[in-house]
């Protein structure tokens, strides 16, 4: 993995070696000479000054940034406001011209013309406001650190999606590839340092607790104790004593005094799972224990303070339930303040692959069973699975897939499909299992048969009405990003497959770019980084033959079924 790359340009940072030496301590970030480029752990960093010397006089210069801006593939740039310029005093600092105060934001307006897609955000002590513009990215040089400026570069940098891992600080077993799913961590990610309550939604079986561990894991209280209750699971006669523990003789056969799970998650966080499905008595209880962060233990009088952050998930829709008086309103608000939604499994099909190698490893370590793998095939067949069941239902079928196999086995379409069972909407097998590699029919436009065609494409999303009250407005951006991923991986491998040389079915690269893009000499770039562009990942990532034998396989298993 590549360290993402950030360009500063602050004329400060540049000339004055105790404020550059401040700031890069101040972000986690290593110092070095003026103009160097500085490493840590998590990023490398390079300073301009934005400004050329004339004799004592400093000059602001915009093309002293376009020639930084063009020397690297910058993952971000942040972009100062202020550049102070004129004749130097005996301190070397200059006196200061007219348009100094605003020079950064002129720079940022003919970088957006020069280099489209650049991000830039506004790195300043300048209140957001002074500046005018309140809708541009911004970062306060004020008290900035690690954690602020590693969520710039995942809110609004380039960054690949190992990169995105690192910063977020994943865990390996945390198996995450689509943009949907990152979008859930990347908003945990960013009330990591509070103790905001956070509610976890989704459907049955999406990792919404592995998504409150990792709450739990980035947070101030990482050292303290993770308590996860699963409420529906609880009978109901017992769920007090489970949550506020109870004293000896509360109740027959309370033989010893017990704490529940509020005290045993004290000074770290409490994660009640399916909060949906709890009484209204009990909710009623909880609520209390939020406003006075204190519990009474079931045949207790005493009062014993409690000091969680609370973390809750539901499949349900608690909105409905509020309206249908299953659920408390003023609970609701309580738990509410960091909605996170999980996505299901088949919003994030690109997860699929890198889970299901996940499990393949796991069981295989659990039954003893050496030199395992999933076949690109098979992996192209459990992406195309709805999986109502989500990871919970992919999970298991990998788990008989490994049962069934023997060491060292390359598990294939066939093995899958058993897997699966009859409830899989697959194509005949004779259609699914071709033992070589082989020419498939290019799909042909216009068919007559009402289906829209891709020379359509643009015109149906021109048609698209957009209403401002649409519920589906909320979200919608990572599930297009999913939707477009898809469909771009899609298109890459319709064109490798028409470009294959029909000699020794070899895939010509090059031509299937030129197909794509309509360019025929790629603007100079190879045809690996174009497809790198296409398909959104970072440009120095290598590409195997096998991964495009699998984008030619993703597109010959959907266009077969549709």
């Amino acid at each position: 993995m590549s360290l993402p790359r950030i360009l500063v340009v602050d004329d400060q940072f540049a000339r004055d070696e105790t404020e550059r030496l401040v700031f890069l301590q101040g972000v986690g970030l290593n110092n070095g000479g003026p103009g160097a480029c500085k490493t840590s752990a998590w990023a490398e960093v390079a300073l301009c000054s934005g400004q050329r010397e004339e004799g004592t006089r400093l000059v602001n210069e915009y093309a002293v940034v376009r020639e930084a801006v063009g020397e690297g593939n910058w993952a971000l740039v942040l972009l100062d406001v202020q550049f102070d310029s004129g004749e130097r005093d005996v301190a070397g600092r200059p006196d200061g011209q007219p348009g100094d105060e605003l020079f950064g934001l002129t720079v940022r307006q003919r970088l957006q013309g020069e280099f489209p897609g650049l991000p830039v955000v506004m790195l300043t002590s300048k209140r957001q406001e002074e500046i005018g513009e309140t809708d541009t990215p911004y970062l306060s040089k004020l008290r900035l650190g690690p954690h602020e400026l590693k969520l710039a570069l995942l809110r609004y940098g380039r960054v690949e999606a190992a990169v995105q891992r690192a910063l977020l600080e994943l865990d390996v077993s945390v198996r995450v590839h689509a943009p949907a799913t990152f979008a859930a961590f990347r908003q945990a990610f960013m009330h990591a340092c509070v103790d905001a309550s956070v509610l976890i939604l989704g459907e049955s079986g999406t990792g919404k607790e592995v998504l409150a561990r990792y709450v739990h894991r980035i947070s101030r209280r990482t050292d303290r104790p993770f308590i996860a209750v699963n409420v529906a699971a609880i009978p109901k006669e017992l769920v007090e004593s489970e949550l506020f523990g109870h004293e000896k003789g509360a109740f027959s056969g309370a033989t010893t005094q017990r704490k529940g799970r509020f005290e045993l998650a004290d000074g770290g966080t409490l994660f009640l799972d399916e909060i949906g499905d709890m009484a209204l008595d009990v909710q009623a209880k909880v609520l209390r224990v939020l406003q006075e962060r204190k519990i009474v233990r079931v045949g207790g009088t005493g009062e014993i303070s409690v000091d969680i952050r609370l973390v809750c998930a539901t499949s349900r829709d608690l909105a409905s339930r509020v309206a249908s008086g299953e659920f408390r309103g003023d609970l609701l608000y309580r738990i509410n303040t960091v909605p996170i939604t999980m996505p299901p499994l088949r919003e994030r099909q690109t997860d699929i692959a890198p889970l299901a190698r996940g499990f393949v490893e796991n069981y295989s370590s659990r039954q003893g069973k050496e030199g395992l793998s999933l076949s690109a095939e098979a992996l192209v067949l459990l992406e195309a699975q709805p999986f109502p069941g989500n990871v919970r239902e992919l999970e298991h079928v990998v788990e008989r897939l490994v049962s069934a196999a023997g060491h060292h086995q390359v598990i294939g379409q066939r093995e899958v499909l058993d897997a699966l069972g009859p409830r899989s909407a697959s194509p005949p097998l004779e259609n699914m299992l071709p033992t070589v590699i082989v020419p498939a029919p290019v799909p042909q436009a216009g068919s007559g048969d009402g289906i829209p065609m891709l020379r359509d494409l643009a015109g149906l999303i021109d048609r698209v009405p957009v209403d401002k009250d649409d519920p589906a407005l909320r979200g919608i951006k990572p599930v297009l990003d999913a939707a477009m991923e898809r469909l771009y991986r899609r298109l890459v491998g319709a064109a490798l497959e028409r470009c294959r040389d029909p000699n020794d079915r070899s895939l010509n690269r090059q031509s299937a770019m030129r197909l794509i893009t309509g360019d025929s000499n790629l603007k100079g770039k190879g045809p690996a980084r174009v497809v790198n562009e296409i398909l959104g990942r970072a440009q120095e990532q290598q590409l195997t033959e096998e991964d495009l034998e699998r984008l030619v396989a993703a597109w010959r298993h959907r266009d077969r079924d549709a």
